[in-house]
């Protein structure tokens, strides 16, 4: 009988337990490490498509406010029975997003690809100021409500009333109000810290009045500069007149209340 025995060079091929084990874990070591780096690069992507969207609706306020004065496109709402008195006098109830969609000329702009707050929504007010009809649109940015006067009907800013353009915020990561003009006030807690959208790895993008955007934290907006404007009329800041809607946006003396708002907005997303 012939007895067939294993080379030495054939044992040490096979793997044993122990050394199956440990590539094992050496490989859900490597992916634990890995995988958040791939997540960040995701979410990084994402912001840059952000941000692009964020930039072109920059451009679109621009060349909206050279059609109109100089005047910025504000909310308006029919179901909330406001009206924006247009520079030439004229009343207009179209969203701030329907008004700018002839210069854009796409919906998916309005979409961050981040915000889960980017449905559609129906067109509830009038056809825009600056062309045709517009169909629905995604809401996942938000405008600064002290963008606009409400003073005889709503009425959008002037580029002259506003101080240091380039840091004031106008447009923000968020949504999800169910409203199709989507609009907040720092000092309204149960929008910017319920639907503000600081989910860029704990940063959101805003667009400034003079049409940049850029992807900050939300608290380096509200301190050591103020980049919202009075959180309402009822906030104490000295800075600025409390009856006169005007000043609020120009308001950049911190806030506590706007601050409290963008630390419990940055806490939701850890």
């Amino acid at each position: 009988m012939k007895h067939f025995k294993t080379s030495n060079r054939e044992a040490a091929k096979a793997f044993t337990l122990i050394e199956l084990l440990v590539v094992i874990a050496i490989i859900a070591i490597l992916a634990a490490i890995l995988f958040p780096v791939f997540g960040r690069a995701r979410e990084n992507a994402r912001r840059s498509s952000c941000m692009s969207n964020l930039k072109q609706i920059g451009l679109g306020l621009m060349q909206y406010t050279q059609d109109y004065d100089e005047t910025y496109p504000c909310p308006g709402n029919t179901t909330y029975g406001g009206e924006e008195r247009n520079s030439d006098g004229s009343a207009d109830k179209a969203s701030w997003r329907q008004k700018l969609y002839p210069y854009i000329k796409s919906t998916q702009v309005f979409s961050c690809p981040s915000n889960s707050h980017n449905a559609d929504i129906a067109d509830l007010g009038a056809p825009s100021t600056a062309g045709s009809p517009v169909p629905s649109m995604p809401v996942s940015y938000m405008i600064n409500g002290n963008i606009y006067l409400s003073q005889g009907g709503y009425q959008g800013m002037k580029i002259a009333q506003l101080q240091e353009i380039a840091t004031r915020a106008i447009i923000v990561d968020g949504g999800g109000d169910g409203w199709n003009w989507t609009t907040f006030s720092p000092g309204w807690g149960t929008n910017i810290a319920s639907r503000g959208f600081a989910g860029h790895l704990n940063t959101f993008v805003v667009t400034y009045a003079d049409g940049h955007a850029k992807a900050k934290r939300p608290v380096a907006t509200a301190t050591p500069v103020n980049e919202w404007g009075r959180g309402n009329l009822n906030d104490t800041d000295l800075s600025c007149n409390t009856f006169i809607k005007a000043d609020a946006i120009n308001c950049t003396n911190p806030n506590p209340t706007v601050t409290a708002l963008m630390q419990a907005l940055e806490q939701k997303y850890k």
